[in-house]
């Protein structure tokens, strides 16, 4: 098994991909390497419920998903302009969320990666004082709240309509 420094574990409990030189992503069941996972810069990641997925942040501040048995990307979202800072999976797996630097929230189709709603963030600004650093969806995938904003929380409900 790998050393790490930084280790995140698949909400099912199976996966968990450990930071230490080149992402490593682990069957913990198994007790065995599947895959490194070439271009995740960032020492954080989140996988899908099901652990199929692992979504982080690569070099040029993008995020991206990746199949966390193969390693291969599979959905990209450009920073356009900006870094992305937060993202989420809804537990269902049907949306992933992407905030940036800018105070954008984007929520996304994830088996297809097209944007369905893009949202400034009250009380974000585009110097990226107030921006978005943590983000998550309740359990039913029906409220997603942001953490950071300036020290606040924000919620949005519906958040993958």
């Amino acid at each position: 098994m790998p050393r790490s420094v930084y280790t995140y574990v698949s909400p099912n409990g199976r996966y968990a991909v450990a930071f230490a030189g080149t992402p490593t992503v682990v069957d913990l069941q198994e007790k065995r390497i599947v895959t490194k996972i070439e271009g995740l810069a960032r020492s954080h990641a989140v996988f899908s419920e099901d652990g199929r997925l692992l979504m982080g942040i690569d070099a040029r501040g993008e995020a991206v998903v990746w199949d966390s048995r193969a390693g291969a990307e599979k959905l990209r979202f450009a920073a356009e302009g900006s870094t992305i800072t937060a993202y989420a999976f809804s537990p269902d797996g049907q949306w992933i969320a992407v905030a940036d630097v800018k105070g954008r929230l984007r929520i996304a189709d994830a088996r297809t990666g097209r944007v369905t709603r893009t949202v400034q963030i009250p009380g974000a600004d585009e110097e990226g004082e107030r921006a978005v650093y943590h983000m998550g969806f309740d359990r039913r995938g029906q409220r997603l709240t942001l953490a950071g904003v300036g020290g606040r929380l924000v919620t949005f409900s519906n958040a993958g309509r």
